[in-house]
């Protein structure tokens, strides 16, 4: 018995007749009772009675339409769940980004899609960038979104924005009166910014070497809202990423440009060996309209590259 078969006695049942069979099904007659023929055959079951023109079925196929319908209730279940799928309806999407980008661009991001598409499974993994351009290299999650230095990627991506690191200062440092903060107005400061075994960390340390400035009072975070707690309290001056400063509001904290600039990316990545998903290119699409958004009000420099 193949599905076929099974389709052919479902209507035959539902529409009493081989003729209202071949009607729904758009195939002939004989079509129709060549395949119920096969079907009494495969089974071994005597499922109708012909009689006086008509079609009686048997107690044996009565029972079969019960799993029958079962089946093609199932079926039409499937059908549906798979235009849902179609419409961005239903589904699952896997997003692995930085700790910072988590609980800034992409928590954003989250909210405008969710609107959407408010029956979509969304899990957001925070996690350090080593580890998750790893996992989208296994094709372990739908998409990565993360920063770089300007030539830092090390997997296939495409580029979103573009930005510079800042220097956060609190409103009653000298510096907050400057227009630009540089490494020498750094050197007697307490610093608070990444490790040097970060990529961004490691360039921020080049640059104070690049300008012969030592600086003793270096305080590592591994998150920009550390970073950012601190300055607010008064322990030091910040130079981090500016993307989680994205729309957001931080009183007690001055954002200046820091020179020379130091670069950075944030790109959108997708599993190379495989198809991208129709979920994974929506939400990629609401995250570039939502950074579009964001660069139009940035206190800071800010240029889409998509």
């Amino acid at each position: 018995m193949n599905f076929r078969q099974l389709q052919i006695f479902h209507a035959v049942m539902r529409t009493g007749s081989v003729t209202g069979a071949a009607r729904v099904l758009h195939i002939s007659q004989p079509a129709v009772s060549k395949a119920l023929r096969y079907l009494a055959i495969e089974t071994g079951l005597p499922l109708f009675r012909h009689a006086n023109g008509r079609l009686y079925p048997s107690a044996e196929a009565e029972a079969l339409e019960i799993r029958a319908q079962e089946i093609f209730g199932r079926f039409e279940g499937l059908d549906h769940f798979v235009s849902e799928l179609r419409d961005l309806r239903a589904g699952r999407l896997q997003i692995a980004t930085l700790s910072t980008l988590a609980t800034s661009i992409v928590a954003d991001v989250t909210a405008v899609f969710r609107r959407d598409h408010p029956k979509v499974q969304v899990e957001i993994s925070a996690l350090p960038s080593r580890q998750l351009v790893e996992l989208v290299r296994q094709g372990d999650v739908d998409l990565a979104f993360f920063h770089t230095l300007a030539d830092g990627a090390k997997v296939d991506s495409e580029e979103v924005c573009s930005s510079e690191v800042v220097c956060l200062v609190g409103r009653e440092s000298k510096l907050a009166e400057k227009e630009v903060v540089t490494p020498a107005d750094l050197a007697d400061e307490t610093v608070v910014t990444f490790n040097y075994d970060t990529s961004i960390g490691w360039m921020i340390k080049e640059t104070f070497r690049q300008h012969r400035v030592v600086a003793d009072g270096m305080l590592f975070v591994n998150q920009t809202a550390t970073a950012l707690a601190l300055v607010s309290a008064g322990v030091g001056i910040g130079l981090i990423d500016p993307f989680p400063l994205f729309g957001k509001s931080v009183p007690d904290v001055v954002v200046r440009p820091f020179s020379p600039p130091i670069p950075l990316i944030a790109r959108v990545a997708f599993p190379a060996l495989q198809p991208k998903s129709l979920l994974a290119r929506r939400f990629s699409t609401v995250l570039k309209e939502v950074c579009r958004e964001r660069h139009a009000t940035s206190p800071f420099p800010m240029r889409m590259l998509s």
